[in-house]
């Protein structure tokens, strides 16, 4: 749900060596111990090149880590994350990044770590220059495939493990450089990937709680599935309603939704489950989930109601001071959303500074970037952070 979406097309693999995909590469697979790994422990690595498009290569040197995390049902898991280094970095008092890509995608080949390795899905090779300012400034950027291996897509316990594991594995991974859990870290994301950024920042105090996170920035966050599903339904978007609920299907199989779907329903959740952003926010235009359903409003349907509660941000405050922002004209994800979890987090006393901006969807990944950027350098510095709690969201260019 980025800057890449309503644009671009995935691109294809253009060899035998792109079209091994993290579901049938052995690289992916976890050990059979993983249950006696902690949370976050490195499990293998390797260098990687990163590729804008196969056979065009960046500079920066990257390895890869698959790492231990747990599921949105906290059963151990293996995914993986990118390390990618700067050009120039300190000596001393290295600065880690995790930047949470908005890959949206519920397909092994919509990964960032496969993506970035091959330059074959356009959706994180267009984020790496957003990662390139972070890594302009001298800072370690993380980037982890927080959807897990069954690319549970918008499950939010998930998504948070995930990054916060991700750090933890870079922390940990030597090569890096980093000091481990003294490293100071900033967290940042857009849209997709500012949900798995917003998630991070509510499950950090108790998740992990050695880490030493600065700041985040989360910008065009999905906070709330209800109010996202509603209003995509029916939509030029609708790829993306239905999308978002394969993704919580699957986070959530023992609860059986097959009755609430006729065969069209489960015909249209097979094939999107094969599939990125790029595809199938451009395949199903206006098409309406009740045609897909059995009964009159599948969003009031009891086991529903619960899965979407548990997938609703605002109900902790994030951990660390926080940038969050917005385009009130968002035609993808519905501004409510993010404007009611942040005056939930101004009332569990957050340090917040929620900005309203303009751009639709796509515009403040870009026009916002350098203020996101700013704002984590600030936090580095250990300035005060600014906060707009408890007034109205501000109106911001």
């Amino acid at each position: 749900m980025l800057l890449a979406a309503t644009v671009a097309v995935a691109a294809a693999p253009t060899s035998a060596a792109a079209a091994v995909t993290p579901a049938n590469d052995p690289w992916y697979q976890a050990p059979a111990n993983i249950a006696a790994l902690e949370p976050g422990a490195v499990i293998r690595s390797r260098g990687t090149a990163l590729q804008v498009a196969p056979g065009l290569k960046l500079p920066f040197k990257a390895h890869q880590v698959l790492y231990r995390t747990a599921d949105q049902q906290g059963r151990p898991v293996a995914t993986a994350a990118t390390i990618i280094m700067p050009l120039r970095r300190p000596a001393t008092n290295r600065k880690l990044v995790s930047h949470q890509i908005a890959y949206d995608g519920l397909a092994s080949k919509c990964m960032p770590s496969y993506a970035l390795r091959t330059g074959t899905y356009a959706e994180p090779v267009a984020e790496m220059a957003l990662i390139a300012g972070e890594l302009a400034k001298g800072w370690t950027v993380v980037t982890s495939d927080y959807e897990g291996p069954d690319n549970l897509w918008i499950a939010g316990k998930m998504a948070g493990q995930a990054v916060l594991d991700g750090i933890r594995a870079a922390q940990a991974y030597e090569p890096a450089g980093l000091d481990g859990a003294a490293t100071p870290v900033g967290l940042t994301g857009y849209s997709g990937g500012g949900h798995a950024t917003a998630w991070a920042n509510e499950l950090a105090a108790t998740y992990a709680p050695e880490l030493d996170i600065k700041g985040a920035t989360q910008g065009g966050v999905p906070a709330n599935p209800d109010l996202l599903l509603g209003s995509l339904d029916g939509g030029p978007f609708a790829g993306v309603l239905f999308a978002a609920i394969t993704g919580l299907m699957r986070a959530y199989p023992d609860i059986d939704f097959s009755p609430y779907l006729n065969n069209k329903g489960r015909a249209t959740m097979r094939q999107v489950g094969k599939e990125c952003i790029t595809e199938f926010i451009v395949a199903r235009p206006f098409q309406t989930l009740r045609s897909l359903s059995t009964v009159p409003d599948i969003r009031k349907i009891p086991e529903v109601q619960q899965v979407i509660a548990e997938n609703t941000l605002g109900t902790r405050p994030p951990s660390v001071p926080t940038l969050m922002y917005h385009a009130k004209d968002d035609e993808l994800v519905a501004y409510p959303g993010a404007a009611i979890a942040a005056a939930q987090y101004c009332e569990q006393g957050a340090t917040l500074q929620f900005l309203s901006v303009r751009g639709g969807h796509a515009g403040p990944a870009v026009t916002q970037a350098s203020r996101a950027l700013s704002y984590l350098q600030q936090r580095f510095a250990g300035l005060p952070a600014p906060t707009t709690c408890p007034a109205p969201p501000r109106e911001a260019n």
